[in-house]
């Protein structure tokens, strides 16, 4: 079965499995989302953005926070990762963690691939997971990916202000729609290029991400988030005598604000 799911990634640069999950877990992984919104906002601890969204200003992401949940830390390392490492077939060290919200009302991200926004640091690949916390719909915006796209590297020619594929390269490729439950599990590539458009329902669109990279090439958790840190803060932790720059790779394609600037 993972030979089949390695072969669909190598083809397409991702794939879509569907009840990864237990029940169980999947009430788990919804908990888990539940608790990171109730979590207060502190400095210096995880990362909280948020977005102004035709309803106002509203959550939209959470970062770094692994290590201040044991649920999620102990799925992910006894579950997640064995799978992903037996896919890829190399062993893989967590980079990144996040939570979208795109609650009703939340806008999209734009297409782009990940690779980009991470170019800066040692690793030359990375292969993110999502899990989800809703079903996810067109209608809400569910991932949107292209098959195949990932073996012609980075689109260096087509960027655009504020990190998304320019709008003539989008419309010339096939987007496939993810239509995703809470007990699947998506595994895609750093160069797959993905987007999602706006939340017109009524419903919720959680999902959270975890992006690895190739144990031989480091483990740059802690370097990233201390960069991100100073580069593109928290809301909490904005200085509003600073101007932060939202159209950095920090923010690549994605519809943070501050409220503060």
């Amino acid at each position: 079965m993972v030979e089949s799911y390695r072969q669909c990634f190598l083809n397409d640069g991702y794939i879509h499995i569907k009840n990864f999950f237990s029940k169980e877990e999947g009430i788990m992984i919804q908990n888990i989302i539940d608790d990171l919104y109730q979590s207060p906002e502190i400095p210096g601890k995880y990362m909280k953005y948020y977005e102004t969204a035709n309803n106002g200003r509203q959550l939209a992401r959470i970062e770094y926070f692994i290590n201040y949940n044991q649920d999620i830390r102990q799925l992910i390392q006894n579950k997640v990762q064995p799978f992903i490492t037996n896919l890829y077939q190399e062993p893989l060290v967590l980079f990144k963690d996040k939570v979208n919200w795109k609650l009703p009302g939340g806008n999209g991200f734009k297409a782009h691939q990940d690779y980009p926004a991470w170019s800066d640091l040692p690793p030359k690949y990375f292969l993110t997971v999502a899990m989800f916390g809703d079903r996810c719909t067109l209608e809400n915006g569910c991932l949107e990916m292209v098959s195949g796209m990932h073996r012609n590297g980075i689109f260096s020619n087509s960027y655009v202000k504020g990190g998304g594929i320019d709008d003539n390269v989008v419309r010339s490729l096939k987007w496939n729609p993810i239509l995703s439950g809470v007990h699947d599990l998506v595994v895609f590539d750093s160069y797959t290029p993905h987007k999602s458009e706006a939340n017109t329902s009524k419903d919720s669109r959680r999902i959270l991400y975890f992006t690895f990279n190739k144990e031989s090439e480091g483990n740059h958790y802690e370097t990233y988030f201390k960069k991100k840190r100073a580069m593109l803060p928290p809301d909490i932790e904005c200085d509003p005598n600073k101007d932060y720059n939202l159209n950095s790779k920090y923010n690549l394609g994605n519809p943070i604000s501050y409220s503060k600037l």
